[in-house]
């Protein structure tokens, strides 16, 4: 899960995750470790205590880096901010959107003026000690596959019931109108068979396939024109 997708989810939500003591801020913070880390926080203590204990705590020193607050520090998306005792008994922690300056931010936070719900806060820096920032190398998100010329597609297809040592007989609809032909069986994916887009032209994209030369065994490439709509990944 992305923070965002977190963010989505779990806005206007309320979180008991480890059953204990009702709902309270810490609860979204192990939430957010767990589903957006895949990191089990197990009992840290206090909301102040995710700063004042974070050595102590295997799962937070090695997966996360203490960055204080200062006049110049602006915290990113996905920082867990912390305040101190100065606020409240126990302290207050929440997750930064990535917006603010030096004199403000936002976060989601649970338990805020006693809402025992997530939402959106707008805050100032009073009685923060600062963040802790995930620190570990994270995969970028996967690009959307696009039909673009190069790309690899799955075009939807009825099997005939004919066949080969090396081909399949399959019908396409193509934009022309249904057409059947022979495929190399490597190709053949069931009710699908997969070619590389050659090119695109507005809601259709033509499609390479081959074919293995019943004469000469060579195999051959060819085109089909498609619409777009049905293919898939």
């Amino acid at each position: 899960m992305t923070i965002d997708e977190f963010f989505k989810t779990y806005n206007k939500k309320s979180i008991d995750y480890d059953g204990s003591c009702g709902v309270q801020c810490v609860d979204l913070i192990k939430l957010y470790c767990d589903k957006v880390y895949n990191i089990k926080l197990g009992t840290v203590g206090n909301a102040e205590s995710y700063w004042n204990r974070f050595k102590n705590v295997y799962e937070l020193f090695s997966n996360f880096k203490q960055i204080k607050n200062t006049a110049k520090f602006v915290p990113e998306k996905g920082d867990i901010m912390v305040w101190n005792k100065n606020h409240g008994r126990y302290g207050h922690v929440a997750i930064c959107t990535g917006e603010g300056t030096t004199t403000y931010f936002y976060s989601y936070d649970q338990n805020w003026n006693g809402h025992k719900y997530v939402e959106k806060i707008k805050h100032e820096y009073k009685n923060v000690y600062g963040v802790l920032r995930y620190n570990k190398e994270t995969k970028p998100e996967p690009k959307p596959k696009e039909f673009e010329a190069g790309n690899k597609v799955l075009v939807p297809i009825k099997f005939t019931g004919s066949e080969s040592a090396c081909n399949e007989l399959v019908e396409c609809e193509t934009v022309a109108g249904a057409r059947q032909f022979w495929v190399a069986n490597e190709e053949f994916k069931r009710d699908y068979i997969q070619g590389t887009i050659a090119f695109v032209e507005g809601d259709s994209i033509g499609v390479a396939f081959h074919y293995y030369n019943f004469t000469n065994g060579i195999k051959t490439e060819f085109q089909i024109k498609v619409k777009k709509e049905g293919c898939k990944w």
